[in-house]
């Protein structure tokens, strides 16, 4: 997309013509000649490699032919490749290039640059880039790789500062959408570049249609990743696609502070309504988000909009697995295990009592899920309270925990109460009541 110009002087080259003291009205014939080439691109940048003098004349020509391609195109793929591969790969003076082009072409360029379009053929593009220098899984994309994108997204995504400035600059507002109805800063690489958007008037609580979803809560969302390999993708070499080099190092624990602790970003810190950050964060077994967010003021017993009962989520720690340091910081920040109802008559996966164990769960994690037992249990206000029908203790050794009962009785929970029976045998647990099929434990488990 960036050809390498070479400087070439003289009346001939290697005894041949030089193109470029040509009459400008006949090299303009022969370009127009090329232009009904089947390998035009080909053909006019080998032209452009040639020299700069007639780089400077033929190239306006492979991006306007570019943008008249790409209009002839259905209307979710009628953006310039040229345009989208320099947002993706930070070559400004593509963009910049490719945005004129486009610009005497298009009555309403802001309105055209705003609109989100499928970039499949960016992705075939730089599939068969990654193809050609081997790299470790090509075909997977960056980073979680959305079909539906709009240009200022792609160049967020990838740290290109210049860029989104340029775009900026030509109308596109900082909160134009995506395919999935998130703004650019929800896919903002650093803070650096977060913070970019937010100087320029991008809305941080901006939330997707009929959700509670903020760019905050798209960003935990990922949980925490390790930095992308570089040689996977590398920006251009001199491409000057960001304002600085760091702003193109990856650090979204970092935009997540910034937006945390600079931007204002609403945290939801008592509420609940289809989601929020700290239900994201632990789900995803984000660590570091669930610090700043809980040090921010943010509840683990949050009070849902709808029921106006509260939400324990420390339930959603406990069923996402393996998450015993979350559920440590939870409880420390006064994660709720249980309720006062008795009988309870909420969802019962919305209760930590009863997502002690996975579904499933291997039979190598048990001893950790007996440590995360003590941890809960210690905690629980009513051990006894009726759970569709029964104690918490009588569905875990209804399905087999025996290892958590016996956590169960240790805390408190009364085996009587619960038609539990302890024998000296090799099962010391024994539920007595058969359950109906509405109690089917396979259901009210978790594990």
């Amino acid at each position: 997309m960036e050809p390498q110009v070479a400087e070439q002087t003289g009346d001939r080259i290697d005894g041949r013509p030089n193109l470029a003291t040509m009459p400008p009205e006949i090299l303009a014939l022969i370009l127009d000649q090329l232009s009904k080439s089947r390998d035009y691109y080909k053909s006019m940048v080998r032209i452009v490699r040639t020299c700069r003098v007639l780089a400077v004349r033929t190239l306006p020509r492979l991006y306007s032919q570019d943008v008249t391609d790409s209009l002839k195109l259905p209307r979710n793929l009628d953006m310039p490749i040229a345009l989208q591969w320099a947002c993706w790969f930070g070559a400004l003076g593509t963009a910049e290039r490719s945005l004129d082009a486009l610009d005497s072409a298009c009555p309403d360029l802001a309105a055209k640059l705003t609109k989100p379009f499928n970039n499949d053929n960016l992705y075939s593009l730089r599939y068969r880039m990654a193809k050609r220098r081997r790299a470790v899984s090509p075909a997977s994309g960056y980073m979680h790789w959305k079909d539906t994108s709009s240009l200022l997204h792609l160049a967020c995504l990838r740290g290109n500062t210049a860029i989104a400035k340029l775009l900026i600059s030509k109308g596109v507002h900082p909160n134009t959408l995506d395919g999935a109805n998130l703004t650019a800063l929800a896919y903002a690489l650093n803070p650096d570049v977060a913070r970019l958007l937010v100087e320029h008037g991008a809305d941080v609580d901006i939330k997707q249609h009929d959700s509670d979803e903020t760019a905050l809560c798209h960003l935990i969302s990922w949980g925490p990743m390790e930095p992308r390999k570089w040689e996977n993708e590398f920006n251009l070499s001199q491409g000057q696609g960001a304002v600085r080099a760091e702003h193109m190092i990856q650090d979204f624990t970092g935009t997540i502070k910034f937006l945390i602790q600079e931007a204002g970003a609403d945290i939801y810190p008592g509420t609940i309504g289809t989601t929020n950050p700290l239900r994201h964060a632990v789900f995803t077994r984000h660590v570091a988000a669930v610090k700043l967010l809980l040090a921010a003021g943010a509840s683990p017993n949050p009070i849902d909009k709808k029921t106006g009962r509260k939400r324990l989520l420390l339930a959603d720690a406990l069923r996402s697995g393996h998450n015993q340091e979350i559920v440590k910081l939870m409880l420390e920040a006064g994660a709720e295990v249980d309720v006062v109802d008795d009988p309870y008559e909420g969802l019962i996966d919305q209760l930590p009592i009863m997502n002690l164990t996975l579904r499933g769960s291997n039979p190598l994690y048990a001893r950790e899920e007996v440590q995360v037992a003590h941890m809960v249990c210690e905690r629980a206000k009513n051990i006894n309270m009726l759970v569709q029908g029964h104690p918490a203790l009588w569905h875990y050794v209804r399905a087999g925990r025996q290892d958590i009962g016996q956590v169960l009785i240790e805390h408190g929970a009364d085996p009587e109460k619960a038609k539990v029976e302890v024998r000296d045998t090799v099962l010391p647990l024994v539920a007595l009541d058969a359950p109906s099929a509405s109690e089917d434990d396979g259901e009210t488990l978790a594990g």
